[in-house]
């Protein structure tokens, strides 16, 4: 169920600002501007109807890159709003962090079709980080919605290594919010900004 629950954080994120794509639902509270945690009646309703629109475990276990495009496409535009998919690859198939990067400067989220993604959880210490990964060892659908890039200097302030990281929503019960490293991209099958739009 990972496309219908990718789906339904893109939906989730842009409901802010469109909020008419979770009929009689805010995501977010008036009061702080924060998102709300998953509820238990809107947001599961959500997820059945992409499930159903994005023919989940119809064809095969899960769900295509196609059916889960266009089902969240459908959806959209069942509520009245138009969407739009811009590639993050270039012309070589090639993942460009500047897309990416362009789009969450802006507002905007990344669905990224994945196969055998490591899910990282950083923990920075005093002189020392800690790197713990979670291996997805099949095909995944996770949402980056952030970036977080970590330059490591030596002891003469020389920049000897830089890791850039995206800042996902899993899908998971456990590390639902983690890290992908994005210095290899050989874990990416494909990606999308995505833009709602009236």
């Amino acid at each position: 169920s990972c496309g219908p629950t990718a789906g339904g954080i893109v939906v989730g994120f842009y409901d802010r600002y469109f909020e008419n794509l979770i009929p009689d639902y805010t995501v977010y509270y008036t009061a702080n501007g924060r998102y709300k945690p998953k509820d238990s009646v809107y947001i599961p309703a959500l997820i059945q109807n992409l499930y159903t629109l994005m023919r989940c475990n119809v064809d095969d276990v899960g769900v295509s890159e196609n059916d889960c495009t266009s089902g969240l496409q459908t959806y959209v535009q069942q509520h009245g709003y138009k969407l739009n998919y811009t590639s993050i690859k270039n012309s070589a198939g090639t993942c460009q962090f500047s897309v990416v990067k362009n789009a969450i400067d802006n507002n905007k989220v990344v669905l990224l079709f994945c196969n055998n993604a490591g899910l990282i959880v950083l923990s920075e210490g005093d002189k020392v980080d800690r790197v713990s990964t979670a291996i997805v060892q099949s095909g995944h659908i996770i949402v980056a919605y952030g970036y977080y890039i970590v330059n490591y200097y030596n002891s003469n302030n020389v920049n000897f290594r830089t890791d850039t990281y995206l800042i996902v929503s899993s899908g998971l019960i456990t590390q639902a919010t983690a890290f992908v490293l994005f210095n290899t991209t050989s874990w990416i099958d494909n990606g999308y900004v995505v833009t709602i739009s009236n």
